[in-house]
């Protein structure tokens, strides 16, 4: 793309949109596989250069300000995403807006704007829900992003409402993934709130979805978790046949580190206290 640039024989318009998109997605490689400056440099670059309207720019500057959110430097955050929800308005683009402003509300209520953060998490479900159009209802996966962003900035009663929300809105859609990963969470904010019964309850709801995906990686990780839950709440017969069964079917599909947790937790059993009661 760069030795395309200044030499005509693509539209530049046309070019732009191929750079912004091949920038992106370069830098979310480079993210995950560690090269940190490179991904960073990679978007910089690309939004001198070749984002030429206000959806690419947004998408580069939101893209930036997540980078910022990932690595702590929470204050040059807010200003890529405040510009980002500049240009956003500016493409009168309701998906990238609800995506923006959920990244900004993070930013904002992680500096402890919460009220800020209120504000900008609900006008992201409001673009969300106009970005679906006809359908008139926010995505799962959106609504879940929500309630993550809710715990992460300390509104976790509001947490539980929106991962109701994405459960009801998975059920709708008939999807079996969306459905496990809303139960997933509820599962894991019962037990950073110590409300081990429901954990369990969830964690069991969980199960059956993934046994009916025939996610069996998952099965592990979520018979890992009860068996914890168990032993928490003093039931160590109960704990160790689910840890067991995590041991059983890691062994089966030669996933090694999952069966060495399981393991560990069987092993904590030996210590298990009623900590519940």
């Amino acid at each position: 793309m760069r030795g395309e640039w200044g030499r005509g024989r693509v539209r530049e318009g046309e070019l732009d949109q191929m750079a912004v998109g091949l920038a992106r997605k370069l830098a979310a490689v480079l993210r995950e596989v560690g090269d940190a400056m490179a991904a960073r440099g990679v978007l910089e670059e690309t939004l001198s250069v070749a984002a030429g309207d206000d959806a690419s720019r947004a998408g580069l500057r939101l893209d930036l300000g997540r980078f910022d959110l990932e690595t702590g430097n929470l204050q040059r955050a807010v200003r890529h995403l405040e510009l980002a929800l500049v240009d956003a308005q500016s493409a009168k683009n309701d998906w990238l807006l609800g995506e923006v402003n959920r990244e900004l509300a993070r930013a904002v209520g992680l500096l402890q704007d919460r009220e800020r953060a209120s504000t900008l998490l609900l006008e992201s479900l409001d673009h969300s829900r106009r970005a679906a159009g006809k359908r008139g209802e926010a995505p799962w996966a959106t609504l879940l992003e929500v309630a993550n962003i809710c715990v992460q900035i300390g509104f976790g009663g509001r947490a539980h409402g929106y991962l109701l929300d994405a459960l009801q809105q998975a059920e709708s859609d008939r999807s079996l993934l969306g459905k496990l990963q809303a139960v997933v969470r509820m599962a894991e904010l019962h037990q950073a709130e110590s409300e081990w019964g429901e954990a369990e309850i969830r964690l069991g709801q969980a199960l059956d979805l993934a046994g009916q995906l025939g996610d069996r990686t998952r099965r592990v990780r979520l018979l890992t978790e009860l068996g914890k839950v168990h032993r928490i709440q003093g039931d160590v017969e109960k704990g160790r046949r689910a840890l067991e069964n995590a041991v059983r079917v890691a062994r089966t599909i030669g996933w090694w580190e999952g069966h060495k947790r399981a393991e560990a937790g069987i092993e904590m059993l030996r210590y298990a206290l009623p900590q519940a009661l």
